[in-house]
């Protein structure tokens, strides 16, 4: 049966009750039997409106829910993503100036190959990003230095250390000469690093005249002349020494 049905049917018959209780004799009242029948119906009438709904309660059935077949999760192929781009390493500046004096018979070609190869080398290193400058006085490299805000000052200048002369031969012979350096900080001028290479070292030897191979680097100047080849081979011992004053490793050659 349904239940508000069932309410409003025993709602109708406590109101019947009650109505034909109010006829009921005077006597029937006083004695009071009429009013306990009429508690003890209307409590059999409460009892079988909770039973009925409790029975109700109990057979209602929780509904089911409903399954949901779960999304795939769509796989991604790392080669299709887009790699993040590095961030480029910004290079340090060097300038590199020679000076050449004029007491020395040293050909402005022989300073301009020191000078070409030192920006050659230090430009492998991946720090630094060394150009060229006109010829300078060390007072002026350190002074030029103290005016940068970010860039270095290498100053170059090649030494006879002769006593035999300035003839043909004592100006071939490497062992005659010696490469200085140094190194200036922008801002203050001050000194970060400083050497002098002996161009003897790097004396090729030959046999009847002809020279012999050397340890030159396949990609730098390669003449036949003793004292080129020991200007590029000082120039080399140079460069690194100044890539070492930076903390930066040595480069393989030609890398």
């Amino acid at each position: 049966m349904n239940i508000k049905r069932l309410k409003s049917w025993m709602k109708q018959a406590v109101v019947r009750l009650w109505k034909k209780s109010y006829f009921v004799s005077s006597e029937a009242l006083a004695d009071g039997r009429a009013t306990v029948g009429l508690l003890m119906f209307a409590g059999a009438i409460l009892s079988c409106l909770v039973f009925h709904s409790a029975q109700a309660q109990s057979g209602r059935r929780a509904p089911k829910p409903i399954e949901v077949a779960p999304v795939p999760t769509p796989s991604v192929d790392p080669a299709t993503v887009p790699k993040p781009k590095p961030t480029p390493h910004l290079k340090t500046p060097v300038l590199v100036a020679s000076y050449t004096p004029a007491s020395i018979d040293v050909s402005t070609l022989d300073a301009e190959l020191v000078q070409r190869t030192i920006i050659q080398r230090l430009g492998e290193s991946g720090a630094l990003a060394p150009r060229g400058s006109e010829e300078m006085r060390r007072k002026d490299a350190e002074k030029t230095a103290r005016n940068e805000a970010e860039t270095y000052v290498v100053w170059l200048e090649l030494e006879n250390n002769s006593t035999y002369g300035s003839t043909l031969s004592n100006r071939d012979n490497p062992e005659n000469y010696s490469l200085r350096f140094a190194v200036f900080a922008p801002r203050t001028g001050r000194l970060k690093a400083q050497g002098q290479i002996s161009l003897g070292l790097y004396r090729r030897r030959s046999i009847g005249g002809i020279g012999l191979p050397g340890s030159r680097p396949a990609c730098y100047p390669n003449t036949s002349r003793n004292l080129d080849y020991a200007l590029v081979m000082g120039a080399i011992e140079a460069a690194n020494r100044i890539i070492s004053s930076f903390d930066l490793p040595l480069p393989p050659p030609c890398g």
